[in-house]
């Protein structure tokens, strides 16, 4: 994986997520964190998205497959800041 980024403004603007690598673990889940600075109280949705190395980005929409097994869209999580 070469970036994770994370929007907050539906997409609008995405900022990079701090990647946590081990060189040892070649095919290992990567862990990843961003500091977010909530502003105003309110519901969001924080929509999250990686790049590989070859430059391929997850796409908005996820791409058709059986059962969907091979679900590889951007993540998005509902979130209500009180």
């Amino acid at each position: 994986m070469k970036k994770v980024e994370i929007s907050v403004d539906d997409g609008k603007t995405w900022e990079k997520a701090a990647l946590m690598l081990c060189e040892q673990e070649r095919y290992a889940w990567i862990h990843w964190h961003f500091a977010w600075n909530v502003r105003e109280k309110g519901e969001y949705t924080i929509l999250v998205k990686a790049t590989d190395s070859s430059g391929r980005t997850q796409p908005s929409v996820p791409i058709w497959n059986r059962k969907g097994y091979g679900y590889n869209a951007i993540q998005n999580v509902h979130v209500k800041i009180e």
